[in-house]
């Protein structure tokens, strides 16, 4: 009698058919990383910190519903109250009771962490000031921008929306400023704009973000806040080491004003700024107890001195006040 070569054939199939199915049933337990991502249920736009937060959960369940969790839980989305302040997530409650996961049929064993807090809070607009000046570049006459007014869209909460004003500002790149031909007037369009004197990276919008700027600018100079201390500097005969002591030793927020060529020597390390303080011989014998820097000096790699502007400190004193102490020369001997 000849095998039924189709019906075993048949038999195989569906014995591999029940083998894969129960396969796939078996239960398992995965310890899987969940992103999530939050938003506020409501039209209006809203600031979450943090937006996603990322953490590992125990799932069990069969092993094609396991597989299929670990799918979903790689971008699971998930709403909060609209309500602004702190929110506390119980992170096992979300994901037992996600729509996405519930119809997988997972169970959720535990989440790591079981609670997290984020912040929520409702996006406000505030009016913005723009000012005509342009950080690091002396012009010949008056600035222009248009528009003189701009939205700032911010947290409620945030330190910003604080402030009784806000105020921006244009600012150029190096490579901009170089492309710019002395003593001519243009018009630019698409300059960026920066918040004045802001201390946080929070989620802040300008709108618009950039504005047209009219200027003429000086020949050459441009300022430079110097990140570092600037030393302040002795200048007296070598009879005086160790007679003059002085206070203070450096000087901080410093800005200098310089050709661009002198600026990128600076910022490069290859030239270092230093204040002078020159004594006279009549003001070392009278023992004065202060006098004012001479002012700011660049000193270049090859060991040259040169005299340019600048002003330090808060106030931005261009020739800030040195106490000094003068000690009696010795008898002669």
């Amino acid at each position: 009698m000849r095998p039924d070569i189709g019906g075993l054939a048949l038999t195989a199939a569906v014995t591999l058919l029940i083998w894969y199915w129960a396969a796939g049933e078996t239960r398992d337990t995965q310890r899987l990383a969940v992103r999530v991502s939050f938003s506020v249920s409501d039209t209006a736009p809203w600031y979450i910190q943090p937006a996603v937060h990322r953490f590992d959960a125990v799932v069990t369940g069969s092993r094609r519903a396991v597989r299929a969790a670990e799918t979903v839980l790689r971008d699971l989305t998930a709403e909060v109250r609209p309500e602004v302040g702190t929110q506390s997530i119980d992170l096992l409650s979300l994901l037992r009771t996600h729509p996405a996961l519930v119809e997988i049929g997972v169970t959720i064993a535990q989440t790591d962490p079981a609670r997290i807090e984020l912040e929520a809070d409702r996006y406000i607009a505030r009016e913005a000031r723009v000012l005509r000046r342009l950080p690091s570049v002396r012009v010949e006459d008056d600035i222009t921008v248009d528009p003189a007014v701009v939205q700032v869209i911010l947290p409620s909460r945030s330190a910003l929306a604080q402030r009784a004003s806000i105020t921006v500002e244009p600012v150029l790149s190096v490579e901009e400023i170089e492309a710019l031909e002395p003593g001519r007037r243009v018009t630019l369009s698409d300059v960026n704009l920066r918040i004045v004197n802001a201390t946080t990276d929070e989620d802040i919008t300008l709108v618009p973000a950039q504005v047209s700027v009219s200027l003429s600018i000086r020949a050459g100079f441009v300022e430079h806040r110097l990140r570092d201390p600037v030393r302040v500097q002795l200048l007296s005969p070598p009879e005086d080491e160790g007679r003059v002591s002085f206070e203070p030793r450096v000087l901080r927020d410093v800005v200098i004003e310089a050709p661009l060529a002198i600026v990128e020597e600076i910022r490069s390390g290859r030239a270092v700024v230093i204040a002078v303080i020159q004594l006279r011989s009549d003001e070392r014998e009278r023992g004065i107890d202060a006098k004012r820097i001479s002012g700011f000096a660049v000193i270049d790699r090859d060991g040259r001195l040169q005299m340019i502007p600048g002003r330090a400190g808060e106030d931005g004193e261009a020739f800030p006040r040195i106490s000094l102490s003068i000690a009696d020369l010795p008898p002669r001997q």
